[in-house]
């Protein structure tokens, strides 16, 4: 945006004017600079003139710039990306925000879509969150009320500063896991059982006779989830062997030479990337 001011100098000489100078001034201001001016020249609509009114003359201008500075990203600090809970309401934690003018608001999106509007600061209690932030750490924290949807989610927070300008965080994912993990022990040397672990009454209520001291149990699970099998001897000493279920949710292990004609005790569990268990 530019403003144009004109001013004429007259030379005058025993009441003739000998010549005049008339120049120009341009006044450049940045987009959405809002400019006032004003003058303590001429008085023309009140009849003066140059020769009865030799006043210094002071150009005054003033200028207000329109804030479009956004403020600071949010840093994201939990749930960490990539990261598995096993809480339907995990609180949601991120480093309080800067900006010159003061944080306004923030925005909470989940899976890309708004969950909670207007978060203001320092504290807030919702109907369905509550919000503080702590200036020992610098984080904020919003815990939600509600459960959330188990599975893959992603979030991210949006800060805005008290003239409307706004900026978005990363956006990360963690995944909700609050179920035990479904364990099947299919085999036990030679022997084909269908033992689950969440059913007991698939438990065999007499002992299984291997025809091996060295058996293979096998049996599926979640894929990626730890097996472990706890070996009981009569004398109540115990061996574990652990493996990692497959892609295609199998799993094997081998157990080690067992004594004949002794009856021993296998404990099978399984445990997720979350931390759930089955036994």
């Amino acid at each position: 945006m530019s403003k144009q001011t004109c001013r004429t100098f007259f030379l005058v000489v025993f009441g003739v004017v000998i010549f005049s100078v008339t120049t120009y001034t341009s006044l450049s201001f940045p987009q959405h600079a809002h400019a006032g001016i004003s003058d303590t020249g001429v008085d023309t609509d009140n009849g003066e003139a140059l020769a009865t009114n030799p006043k210094t003359r002071t150009p005054k201008v003033t200028v207000t710039v329109r804030d479009e500075i956004p403020p600071d990203a949010p840093i994201l600090v939990s749930p960490s990306n990539g990261s598995v809970v096993t809480n339907k309401r995990p609180p949601f934690v991120w480093k309080i925000g800067f900006d010159a003018h003061g944080i306004g608001k923030y925005q909470l999106y989940v899976d890309g879509s708004l969950l909670f509007d207007s978060i203001t600061t320092p504290v807030k209690t919702d109907p369905l969150y509550t919000y503080a932030e702590d200036s020992s750490t610098g984080n904020a924290t919003l815990q939600v009320k509600n459960d959330l949807t188990e599975g893959a989610r992603t979030w991210k927070v949006k800060a805005f500063d008290a003239n409307g300008n706004s900026t978005d965080s990363a956006t990360w994912s963690f995944t909700i896991d609050t179920t035990a993990p479904v364990l099947l022990v299919k085999s036990v040397g030679d022997t084909t059982v269908s033992v689950s672990a969440q059913d007991v009454t698939t438990i065999p209520t007499s002992p299984i006779v291997l025809t091996k001291n060295q058996p293979v149990v096998s049996g599926t699970s979640e894929a990626s989830a730890s097996i472990k099998i706890s070996v009981i001897m009569p004398d109540l000493s115990v061996t574990t062997y652990t493996t990692t279920v497959a892609s295609d949710g199998t799993w094997s292990i081998t157990l080690g030479t067992l004594p004949y004609y002794k009856t021993i005790k296998l404990q099978v569990s399984s445990n997720d990337s979350g931390g759930n268990s089955a036994l």
